[in-house]
């Protein structure tokens, strides 16, 4: 079982640590207050039209909560729009996230479930879980809004690694760990890097050096990447 809350180690010797420390965090926060009101107020008719939407075509249960692995180890819960059926078991995606990490594969490629439950391979993009409408708010990543608010909580950033679910911090090599020395962010530079297909070795490559070149202009630069790739529908 994770620990809810682990302790931060010093950066083993030939490694720099996160550069989100001190006076630039403090700077960081203050951008991601500032942006994320400010993304509030403007998208908040968005918000509730895309939440109406969730709840006319696929019923009550318009928020999606679930816990997530924060900062150095501390958990917190995160908020999306909900875009899967009600009450939809978690079985392939923890086979999924087993595959990804343990064999550092593809996270586009196929893989033989048929261990767990005798069907064909299928790619989790087409996932059946997901619904008709939150198949749309996946593709403009529309269901990803309310985690301005986990921003302005402080639980996440703007940009920063993804938010690791519990099961799969539990598959995590020592060295994957220092992709948690950060907030989890909404966006990320890998998200926008071009790479959004990757292996997770290389995800978590690319978390730890964001970590460790960290500046406001690097999270201004992602930000605005952002936008294009939200705006062609490639989701985050």
């Amino acid at each position: 079982m994770f620990a809810r809350e682990c302790r931060r180690q010093d950066a083993p010797e030939g490694h720099r640590g996160s550069n989100i420390e001190g006076f630039n965090y403090f700077l960081k926060r203050a951008f991601d207050i500032l942006c994320s009101a400010i993304l509030v107020a403007f998208l908040f008719p968005i918000i509730l039209l895309a939440g109406f939407a969730v709840l006319i075509f696929d019923g009550r249960g318009v928020l999606f909560r679930q816990e997530r692995i924060g900062v150095h180890g501390r958990a917190f819960e995160m908020l999306k729009l909900r875009t899967m059926e009600n009450r939809t078991a978690d079985l392939v995606h923890r086979e999924y996230v087993q595959h990804w990490i343990r064999d550092s594969q593809d996270p586009g490629a196929d893989y033989d479930r048929t261990s767990a439950t005798d069907r064909e391979v299928f790619k989790l993009c087409d996932d059946p879980r997901i619904t008709k409408i939150g198949k749309f708010l996946r593709r403009f990543s529309l269901d990803e809004l309310p985690q301005l608010w986990n921003v302005l909580r402080g639980d996440m950033s703007l940009i920063g690694p993804r938010p690791a679910l519990p099961y799969e911090v539990e598959l995590y090599q020592e060295w994957h760990r220092r992709r948690l020395e950060g907030m989890p962010g909404i966006t990320g530079l890998w998200q926008v890097s071009g790479r959004n297909r990757v292996s997770f070795d290389d995800m978590v490559r690319l978390d730890v050096k964001y970590l460790e070149d960290w500046s406001l202009s690097s999270d201004i630069r992602i930000l605005l990447h952002t936008i294009p790739v939200l705006l062609r529908g490639e989701g985050l």
